[in-house]
């Protein structure tokens, strides 16, 4: 698809803040058309520099914590969303963001009072709301509360039944549970169909598949997976390893668990993986639920 922001219009956009590096509008305005292009990365520098010069502008906050919490920086996103929090404290998104900080952090009894209080302020921004309640049944999931996790899951589609965010976090939870993976794979394969360039909902359906046993389906999403960033995400790479084990490619298998350590995986048992090059049965239960 034609890129929303021309290659001139980005020239511009950088001469303008060469030219005018203490406007802050400037490097606002470098920032959007950056965030357009999905260039989140640099998106993100330039709407931190707009925001050191003028604090006050409530949608480049929005935006900012938008790519950090897309590029999944769950620390950063975590202090910046408190910053946001006290310039704008009768605002939701600093609190919504500030929850899925949270959830990622393992804090899930705050998160579920954060995202609480995103919620009481969301007042008729529907499209929030169905974020929020996404957040809150990835945090009530974590706490082994089902009711309510099913219960918010289900406010979130019944707003928004396209939601990639929702039905990712909602699939992802069934898969950790090991439960109604025909309907988690249903819900995975929307996420990727809304938004077929995430790692994470690629690498989400191809685990679901790979516990479906097809494990052939499974390879193909993984290194869709891979290709959209992935190949940096260590838990991409430690699955993608599992589903090459399991299809007889044994050497390549340990060289995709070997990368994962070597990102820095945090998996008990991928140790055991590369040094004996075998995956055993119980290995393939002993991850967590995951946030994104």
């Amino acid at each position: 698809p034609e890129s929303p922001v021309s290659q001139k219009a980005l020239e511009m956009g950088r001469a303008i803040v060469k030219q005018h590096n203490n406007s802050a509008t400037a490097h606002g305005l470098y920032g959007d058309m950056l965030f357009q292009i999905r260039d989140y990365d640099q998106a993100a520098d330039s709407y931190k520099t707009c925001l050191d010069k003028a604090p006050n502008r409530l949608e480049t906050w929005q935006n900012y914590l938008t790519c950090l919490n897309t590029m999944q920086r769950m620390d950063k996103l975590m202090q910046e969303s408190e910053e946001m929090m006290d310039v704008f404290p009768n605002q939701p998104f600093g609190f919504f963001f500030n929850g899925l900080a949270l959830n990622a952090s393992g804090d899930y009894n705050n998160a579920v009072t954060t995202l609480q209080i995103a919620m009481s302020m969301s007042s008729n921004n529907i499209l929030l709301k169905a974020d929020i309640y996404g957040g809150l049944g990835l945090a009530y999931a974590n706490l082994n509360k089902m009711e309510k996790a099913e219960s918010a899951f289900q406010n979130a589609l019944n707003i928004n039944p396209e939601n990639p965010e929702v039905l990712y976090e909602y699939s992802s939870v069934l898969l950790q549970k090991n439960e109604r993976l025909e309907e988690a794979a249903e819900m995975a394969r929307k996420s990727v169909d809304f938004n077929s360039g995430n790692p994470s909902y690629l690498g989400n359906y191809a685990r679901i598949l790979y516990k479906k046993k097809d494990y052939k389906a499974s390879r193909k999403f993984f290194e869709k997976a891979l290709d959209a960033g992935g190949d940096k995400r260590a838990d991409i790479l430690e699955h993608y390893g599992d589903v090459l084990y399991r299809l007889d490619a044994t050497d390549e298998a340990v060289e995709f668990w070997q990368q994962a350590l070597e990102l820095g995986s945090t998996s008990e048992v991928l140790d055991r993986k590369v040094s004996t090059g075998k995956l055993d049965r119980s290995e393939e239960h002993t991850s967590e639920l995951q946030s994104h």
